[in-house]
Parts: C-alpha cells; structure tokens; sequence
C-alpha cells in the first residue's frame, strides 16, 4: 500500500477498521478522500468485488487521480472508469462488471419516470443495473446531497446494494438538524429505522396550526439529547476540524476541481481555439478577432470561466471598442457555490483575473442571500478597509480580483480556503494571492483549490506555471 496518511488518518482508519458502514464528518481540507481510499484498500485486502463512488461531477477526476497515485501499486488506469468517460462504456462495464472501481456523480442518481411518453437514461436505463448490481463498498461523497429523505438521490442511494459503506462529507447538517437522520439510515437502515422517532428524541419541536387549513405542522428550533447521540454513532464515525490537526497538515496544500464546460460555453471556446475567432453574442453574429498569442491566451481563459458576449464602447478619442462582457452560465461558479454552500461555517477567500467574473459570482451570492466582501481595482482605501473588516468580523466570502487582491492585503489569514476560479500566468502573483492567507496570524494550514475547466487552456496553464516555479527554484534556490 503506497498511501501515506498524517497520524490523525491514521488513528481515523485503525478506529473505523471492520466497521461495515462508517461516516468520516472532518471538516473540508482534513483529507477526508484519502482516509476513504485507505478504507477501501483495507476492504479490498478482505475480499473481492467492485468499489462505487457517488460524488460531485467536478471531483471525479480528483478521485480518480488520488486512486491510481495512492491506492495499489497494482492498480491501473483500466481498472477505473468514470461516468464521464462515456455512460454507455460506464453502462456495459456495470453489467459485465469488468472494472475494479466505478466512479460516477450524484446527479446521475435517478428513479426511473413515471411517464410513458419520456425515458430518461439516468432513471430508466441505469438505476435498474445499479440496483442489481452487489457492489463490495459504496462511498457516498458529499453524503449530504443525500440528506432529504425524500428526494430521488437518496432514495436511489438507498436501494444500491453493498456490503460496506463510507459516508464523507464536512457538513452533515446543512440546515436542520434532522439532515443527519437520512445519511444515518443509509449507513444502518435496521438501526435508524424511524425520521419521525430521530426527530422526537433528539430534537426540538414547535407545533403550529395553519388556521386556513385547520392542519397542525411541526418546526424544529433545536437539539436535545446530543451527547447520547454522539456516543451512540462514535464506533462508525470520526470528526475533525482543521483547527485541531492543523500541526500535522503542510503549511500550504493544494487541491482542485474539475468542471464541465455548460454546452453554450463550449461551443464558443471550441470555436475561438480553433479558429482564433470566437463567435460571441445574442444571435451568434458578432465577431471578437484575437490574432495576438497574449489577447488569444486572455480570451480562452474568460471563457473557460463562463459565457461571454460583446459589447461595443466609445473611447476617449471616440474610436469604437469591442469588450468581452462575461454572462451565465459559468460551470466554474456552479463548482464555486456549491463549495460556499456545502460549507457553510468555513471563510472562503476567492480569486480570479477577471472584474467580470467577480461580478458574476457577487451577483450568485446575493442571490443566495450569502453576504460577501468585495476587493476590486478603483476602491478607495476606506472602501477596502470596511470590506476586509466585515469579512473578518461577520461574513463569509470575500471576492476579488488576483491584481487588487492578491498584493498588499491583511486580514484575509481569518480563512485557510484560498478558490482560484482561475489563475494569471505569473507564479508570482498567484504565490503572492495564496500568501495573503498564508501569512502571520494563520492558526491553520492553508487549503488551496483550484477551479479546472476540462479541455480547456486551465490545465496547459497549470502545466506551465509548474515549468516556471521550477525555473525559480532551480536559479534562486527558492
């Protein structure tokens, strides 16, 4: 086994050893992925079958590089296949079960329709193979997704077959306390059998009366009963926060994300690295010409970020110019909201190269009704210093430009989550970005997620800015 766990994984793994279903509820950045793979490796040694990961479409492709670089040393590439690697390959490798390990994401977990007239490949053509398939071990990434009892990915999630389960997720409860009953039931339906009976014992209950339909309903306004509940989970369950292992963290990791273009954002960045001409707007009539190398590089990477459309303006010499405004969707802030949103009581610090992207996402917070701090270039001091003192002393996110933001700037160390929707192509920039966090009065180590758009110029540019730390370390010694 050639994975490498810090001494709290370790203890994590030894404590859940032989625990047929088990929750790791440490909080994001503690490594839970690895903890999950080195349980799966202990199952494996134990007896054959096929492993099932259901997570979010963006991580996928980190859990199938964390499997090959740090699960068997005997594991091949083909030994994992991903739902995105094609559904119909996904499809037939399930019925012939020629795959160690499957991968697929959650929204993939569906019922089938009820409807005659629609067939809907996730519900009516792969449910029924994943409900008669007996897998070894399902891991349920981000088991919160799975919270509403009612909803269809819980229902599905629960009807899979398997001897051994992992629950992974940092946020068990995201709204009320009884989320935490259904990912229970998943783990041990024959123990958790009742929401109803849960919500009696270990929670608080108002009842009110609708008086227009004379019908009484309930709401839950606490917790009771906690530390029975918490000694009754303790033999399948462990729970960090980052604060408390941080001594055994690297001062500063890395990690990322990988996204799917959304389909109108595909066809215009396929069309401008094809042809250098992306073809831009309402009624796809307009051109947006980048024939310089630099303009081209900066056009990819905005639309990698998101839609974009253009928009004409008079100079101060009255010559017309032609802007890239950026517009939905945004696959990447899809992937960004759903970080801020699985984590509610973590600060995030994000950064991007792009006014317009910090706008787009600044738009989606307050939509969410999620109060964010803003750093752009043209604040005045004073309007900087009141952003940064209400990030640090009641809100969540803060947002801003790598150019305004990433230089020149304290307080943000109140966070140990730095999110680059997307990077410039000076590794000193990006190092000064993180730093504004990994700086003193950090009490924790620094978790640094990037946002990878897939086949696009995010990941030619990751490469590169690997190419030129090396340069800098191998001339400077630093």
């Amino acid at each position: 086994m050639s994975i490498q766990l810090y001494p709290f994984q370790q203890e994590d793994v030894q404590h859940l050893q032989g625990q047929k279903s088990v929750a790791i509820l440490n909080e994001m950045g503690t490594g839970k992925t690895i903890e999950a793979v080195a349980r799966d490796f202990q199952i494996s040694q134990e007896a054959d079958g096929q492993t099932l990961v259901v997570a979010p479409l963006g991580a996928l492709d980190t859990w199938r590089e964390v499997l090959l670089d740090l699960q068997f040393p005997d594991l091949h590439r083909d030994d994992v296949i991903s739902i995105t690697d094609g559904r119909d390959d996904f499809l037939k490798s399930l019925i012939k079960g020629d795959h160690t390990i499957y991968l697929m994401n959650w929204d993939n977990l569906r019922l089938p329709t009820k409807s005659v007239k629609r067939t809907l490949w996730a519900g009516d053509v792969l449910y029924p193979v994943l409900t008669k398939t007996k897998f070894l071990h399902v891991i349920a990434d981000e088991a919160h997704k799975a919270k509403n009892r009612k909803a269809q990915q819980a229902i599905a999630l629960k009807r899979i077959k398997t001897v051994w389960k992992t629950a992974l997720t940092g946020t068990p409860i995201t709204n009320k306390p009884d989320d935490l009953w259904s990912i229970l039931n998943w783990l041990y339906p024959k123990v958790w059998t009742s929401y109803w009976k849960f919500v009696n014992y270990y929670t608080i209950v108002h009842e009110e009366t609708n008086w227009a339909t004379r019908k009484s309903y309930r709401i839950i306004e606490g917790v009771k009963n906690g530390a029975e509940l918490q000694e009754t989970i303790a033999p399948y369950t462990v729970k960090h926060k980052k604060v408390e292992v941080a001594p055994q963290l690297p001062e500063k990791y890395y990690s990322s994300i990988t996204v799917e273009l959304d389909p109108k954002q595909r066809r215009a960045y396929d069309s401008m690295l094809k042809n250098m001409v992306a073809w831009i707007g309402e009624n796809e009539e307009q051109t947006l010409v980048a024939s310089a190398i630099v303009a081209r590089l900066q056009r990819l990477q905005q639309f990698a970020i998101s839609h974009a459309e253009i928009q004409e303006r008079v100079n101060r010499d009255g010559e017309i110019e032609q802007h890239v405004v950026l517009r939905e969707p945004s696959s990447k802030l899809d992937a960004v909201m759903d970080l801020i949103e699985s984590n509610p009581e973590q600060k995030f610090v994000v950064f991007t190269q792009f006014r317009g992207a910090v706008e787009l996402l600044m738009a989606r917070l307050e939509a969410a009704k999620i109060e964010a701090s803003i750093i752009i270039g043209g604040q005045s001091a004073e309007v900087r210093k009141d952003e940064i003192e209400k990030f640090i002393s009641e809100r969540q996110i803060i947002v801003g430009t790598i150019a305004a933001g990433g230089v020149a700037l304290d307080g943000l160390q109140v966070a140990s989550t730095v999110v680059f929707v997307d990077r410039t192509w000076s590794p000193p920039l990006n190092a000064q970005a993180e730093d504004r966090l990994h700086r003193f009065g950090q009490k924790n180590a620094v978790q640094v997620i990037d946002i990878i758009a897939k086949n696009t110029v995010d990941r030619g540019r990751a490469q590169k800015l690997i190419i030129k730390r090396g340069w800098t370390r191998d001339l400077l010694g630093i």
